[in-house]
């Protein structure tokens, strides 16, 4: 009798257990955060002022997640959510800007994107960088998440040359085309990795040794039975270069398979006789400066096997002459730019021969400037970076190429074009001098960026301008000093959340129960908002006017908030 006592009195303690349980998962359930309720789309007292782009255009990352304090560190031990929320900020147009009423906005053809990672001999994620070496945005480079992956969406279309690094990796120089308003991918691993043998001939078949071969930015060199060999190259498309003196350079995309190897007899190279190309420019119109001579295929859309982006430009000063050698047999176009200064003709072309050197002299006669002097506050800027760009620097490249299909900039890795957007650097006086490129647009955005980047300024040329003076101001940390948060519905556990600003990719992180998500440093100006939960939208995409500070608010699909079974986290490692 005393034992079924016992044991009624258990049965009774455990139910009242499981009653003040239930209650207070309601509680949590019901109750909003401490944040209170959802504020305004934007603030009423926002600050308006914010930074101009950098001078090539890009946009400044916004800083990562703030506050830690608040983020979970170890979110395997803190939630059993295993999928993340993604929350993705695109701006659309930064309110600093610089844009002319009727006119595109500086840096509005700039709609190609990138997409990537980067993963190590064991599959783990590699904090590396990607770096474009070569074509148009040429100097940008892209920094790898915890999770080994890269991206930006605000690049200039073309055939780029990326140079990738990082810790505990070989290395990678791949060759990507981006598009316009298309996202282009690069994945690249270095877990199974991949064994090459090729030979290099000359023209009549026999054997090189000496010759310098770089794979995938890896570099070896022919022995005497004109054989390079390069034991672990890591899959996919890669680039191959052959150079040797007295030999025209040549350059080819070799796949190369996973675990795979491409042995002796299938990789072989015939290199023909360079030739020389002598130029000369006895105009001395401003000869302070070199002038620019891009050397390229009178046919950009014939088969490529040269390197031009290594050659161009060619920098010749105003009175002089300057050779070039072990150029490829073939018709060639030269294009002369110089400030202040225009060609005539506007082109030459010349067809190159091994046995005969071709001499080019060029032509310019003055064309209208635009002088002006940087200053930081009263006193003048030396060496400060000024840029001259025109409002579609795509439609300028293929205007100074002859061309109207864009598909052009796809063929070969071209530099930018002087016609599209110019750079000097102030002397000792501040002061400066450009090519007015009126003939290519009325309006055109003049910038300059202190040598230190730590103060910039700009401002709009609508045409006739022929003195300009550029006042910069100090770059603060308050320049980017919008925010963006996000609140969720009311959870029980930690959140993972991925974070991409302007396709850039930010650490993954757990958001505590009680926590909004903010993140700082971002740029005044219009940003598109997508939130989603395993690929499918957590609320529509939308624009939001950031200033100062905005906050949205999203109700979590339920498998965000109470997670995933037991068999689920096994699956996916957790």
């Amino acid at each position: 009798m005393a034992t079924n006592a016992r044991r009624n009195l258990l049965l009774a303690l455990v139910a009242c257990l499981g009653l003040v349980l239930a209650g207070g998962a309601f509680w949590l359930l019901s109750t909003p955060p401490d944040a209170g309720a959802a504020r305004p789309l934007a603030n009423p007292d926002a600050r308006a002022g914010a930074p101009l782009e950098t001078e090539s255009g890009e946009r400044r990352e916004a800083t990562p997640l703030v506050d830690e304090s608040d983020l979970l560190a170890t979110p395997e031990a803190s939630t059993t959510v295993v999928y993340p929320l993604r929350v993705e900020l695109e701006l659309v147009r930064a309110t600093s800007e610089l844009q002319a009423e009727g006119a595109p906005r500086r840096g509005s053809s700039a709609t190609a994107r990138i997409k990537g990672s980067i993963m190590d001999s064991n599959g783990q994620p590699v904090r590396g960088q990607v770096e474009v070496r070569a074509g148009p945005n040429a100097g940008r480079v892209f920094y790898c998440d915890g999770k080994g992956q890269f991206g930006a969406n605000d690049l200039y279309p073309g055939r780029v040359l990326l140079d990738v690094t990082g810790p505990g990796i070989l290395g990678s120089l791949r060759e990507v085309v981006l598009r316009q308003e298309r996202e282009t991918l690069l994945h690249i691993g270095y877990g199974r990795p991949a064994s090459v043998i090729g030979e290099v001939y000359d023209a009549e078949g026999n054997l090189l040794e000496g010759a310098k071969v770089t794979l995938d930015g890896l570099v070896a060199q022919t022995d005497e039975q004109g054989t390079f060999s390069f034991p672990y190259v890591a899959a996919g498309e890669t680039t191959l270069f052959v150079e040797k003196e007295g030999f025209a350079s040549t350059f080819q995309v070799v796949p190369v398979p996973a675990g795979g190897a491409i042995e002796k007899g299938r990789l072989k190279f015939r290199l023909q006789r360079g030739a020389r190309l002598v130029i000369s420019l006895n105009d001395r119109v401003n000869s302070g400066v070199p002038a620019q001579v891009f050397v390229l295929p009178s046919s950009l859309s014939a088969q490529r096997s040269y390197p031009w982006f290594k050659l161009n430009p060619v920098q010749i000063y105003p009175g002089g002459t300057v050779t070039v050698d072990d150029l490829p047999p073939q018709r060639v176009t030269l294009r002369l730019y110089h400030a202040g200064a225009i060609a005539k003709p506007a082109q030459r072309e010349v067809t190159l021969d091994p046995g005969a050197p071709q001499t080019v002299e060029l032509a310019m006669e003055p064309a209208p400037v635009v002088v002006g002097i940087v200053k930081l506050g009263d006193r003048p800027a030396a060496n400060a970076e000024v840029s001259l760009e025109v409002p579609d620097r795509v439609a300028a490249t293929l205007t100074g190429l002859g061309e109207s299909n864009f598909l052009l900039l796809e063929s070969e890795v071209l530099p930018d074009s002087p016609l599209a957007v110019q750079r000097v650097t102030t002397n000792a006086s501040g002061e400066f001098q450009l090519s007015a490129n009126e003939s290519v647009s009325k309006v055109r955005y003049l910038v300059a960026r202190s040598a230190d980047g730590k103060a910039q300024g700009g401002v709009v040329l609508r045409g006739g301008e022929e003195k300009v003076e550029i006042v910069m101001q100090p770059i603060s940390a308050s320049d980017g000093a919008a925010e963006f948060v996000l609140q969720t519905s009311p959870r029980f556990q930690g959140l993972p959340v991925e974070v991409t600003v302007d396709g850039t990719p930010r650490d993954r992180v757990v958001l505590p129960p009680e926590r909004d998500l903010h993140v700082e440093g971002l740029v005044a100006g219009e940003w598109r908002v997508r939130v989603t939960w395993q690929g499918g939208n957590v609320m529509e995409p939308q624009l939001v006017d950031l200033r100062a500070e905005v906050t949205l608010s999203v109700k979590l699909p339920e498998g965000a908030v109470i997670g995933q079974d037991d068999e689920t986290r096994r699956r996916a490692g957790k």
